[in-house]
């Protein structure tokens, strides 16, 4: 993939439906050398060959730079959670944003190109979220849909938890993140 930034924050699933399984980590952290490393597992043995993509970590080209993946399954996609920061941040200091990766999980395993829908700008209230996080099915990925926690634990004075849902596919041109306030 040509990455040439250090190499930090390593996660894999399992996903029981297709038998395979999803790694990704995070590589650079400066806005000009973050990427997302996305790996998918060719067969049922993780010890075989894999599908490898690179997903921007600065997709907005806005001085900032990925951290702090999350990563969960729906029964037809992969999310990832990232928080993004400006260079030279250090304990959460230069925080930008919480952003979700929607990708799908078919064109990973077969190795075409990914299809990918990249959320930002989720401001409820007009202020930042912290950690978005995808949630796991009781009984294993299943629906299409995908359910997602967050909230403001970088706002000492705020305790707001929020239930987000991405209502589709990342195929569905109508697919949109829903945001609510649980606990305020």
């Amino acid at each position: 993939l040509g990455v040439t930034g250090s190499k930090f924050d390593p996660k894999v699933i399992y996903d029981p439906l297709n038998d395979r399984f999803v790694m990704i980590y995070l590589s650079g952290f400066t806005w000009e050398t973050s990427n997302i490393i996305v790996c998918f597992s060719k067969t049922s043995d993780p010890t075989a060959e894999w599908n490898l993509y690179s997903l921007p970590g600065n997709p907005l080209v806005n001085e900032t730079w990925s951290d702090y993946p999350v990563v969960g399954i729906s029964g037809k996609d992969l999310y990832i959670g990232i928080n993004t920061f400006s260079n030279g941040s250090s304990n959460n200091s230069g925080f930008g944003e919480s952003c979700l990766w929607q990708v799908g999980l078919k064109q990973g395993y077969l190795g075409f190109d990914l299809v990918t829908k990249y959320y930002h700008d989720i401001l409820p209230s007009g202020k930042a979220i912290f950690n978005i996080t995808p949630m796991k099915e009781g009984a294993g990925p299943g629906a299409e849909n995908m359910f997602l926690l967050s909230n403001r634990n970088t706002d000492l004075q705020n305790d707001t938890l929020f239930l987000m849902e991405v209502t589709g596919r990342v195929t569905n041109p109508d697919a949109e993140l829903i945001v609510r306030e649980v606990i305020a």
